[in-house]
Formats: C-alpha cells, structure tokens, sequence
C-alpha cells in the first residue's frame, strides 16, 4: 500500500507592504525540524562537524551531500 501524494503547496505572496513577501507552509523535514528546534529551545540548532574517510572524490562526495540535502524536503 503505498502512501497518499499530495501536492506541494505553493507559495504565497502576502501584500500591503512596500516589499511583498511570500511565504509557504513549512513540509516534512522543515516541519519536523522546526517544531523539535522550539520543543528542546534552540538546542538542535548547533552545527556539528565530523571527519570520516571515503573511496568518493572530495567533489563527489559534495555533489552527493548536496543531493541528498535537497531531497531531504
């Protein structure tokens, strides 16, 4: 059984200002993200680095990370 696709929602623009402004819910990743930032007060917001070894390219290993950071919405 396979889950149901919804469509993306798209943007929207908020006007009565000078600059107009556009904004879309937050999905997935974002969201769960977001609401684990506020629940713990900031504390998942740290940046963490790591070393590890790979047989990929430094430049592939980017491109791959790059990827999968895009995907991950």
């Amino acid at each position: 059984m396979n889950a149901p696709h919804y469509p993306e929602p798209t943007w929207m623009r908020i006007s009565g200002r000078k600059t107009p402004i556009y904004t879309r819910p937050l999905l997935g990743s974002e969201l769960f993200d977001d609401r684990t930032s506020v629940l713990l007060d900031g504390m998942t917001d740290a940046c963490v680095g790591f070393t590890f070894q790979s047989i990929y390219a430094a430049d592939d290993v980017k491109q791959r990370a790059r990827n999968a950071f895009a995907r991950l919405r």
